[in-house]
């Protein structure tokens, strides 16, 4: 987030931004909304943004790929959902690899609402 915050006209941060985990995360129009945002909220930092998120992949799926999706892409940022892993432990070991891999900030989306919560 200091990269975002501090690029100027004068310097341009390169920002890593990654949209990561299962479908409500990896809708073309949810990448476009993020997009605009950052580019709306900081026009100067040069951002390099992707989404690698896996429709159907729950906890358990993406604490495997992302050794292969997340890691080696070292984002500045993570934009992260995904269900399940809370009582098998896979939510928190992807989180805390994150920290352990990368030097991402982190943003976690919560989960929609339906009509039984």
């Amino acid at each position: 987030m200091t990269l975002l915050a501090t690029s100027s006209k004068e310097r341009r941060w390169p920002v890593r931004v990654l949209i990561y985990g299962q479908s409500i995360t990896g809708s073309t129009v949810l990448t476009g909304m993020i997009e605009k945002f950052l580019r709306d909220r900081f026009p100067y930092a040069d951002l390099q943004l992707a989404n690698r998120s896996i429709g159907g992949f729950g906890a358990d799926r993406l604490v495997r790929t992302a050794w292969h999706d997340l890691y080696p892409f070292y984002p500045d940022l993570l934009i992260f959902h995904v269900y399940g892993g809370e009582k098998t432990g896979d939510l928190e070991r992807l989180l805390s690899n994150v920290r352990r891999y990368t030097t991402a900030d982190i943003v976690l989306f919560n989960h929609h609402q339906t009509r039984d919560r």
